[in-house]
């Protein structure tokens, strides 16, 4: 089972469009408000792990699914945030 998740994990991360770290917190600060909404999503591009998005910021794995989520609609309603739509979703 971990293997097939490990395989899983690797085949999305490579199915990517190739951005880097930074124009993704580039993109975010244009788009988002809320500097921690930046920093979520920033860290989720980095990790693909809510968990350790949560630990790294001090708050709940809750708050993060949650803002990652309402951030990931978002973009999708919005045609120029497309390619990150893609990316988060």
């Amino acid at each position: 089972y971990r293997l097939q998740r490990a395989t899983d994990r690797i085949r999305f991360v490579l199915s990517l469009p190739d951005i880097s770290v930074e124009e993704v917190e580039e993109a975010m600060r244009g788009f988002l408000s809320d500097p921690e909404d930046v920093r979520i999503m920033t860290l989720m591009f980095e990790t693909t792990c809510q968990s350790d998005v949560a630990k790294q910021l001090g708050v709940t794995q809750g708050k993060v699914r949650h803002r990652f989520m309402r951030s990931t609609k978002r973009m999708s309603e919005n045609p120029r945030m497309e390619k990150y739509a893609k990316v988060f979703s």
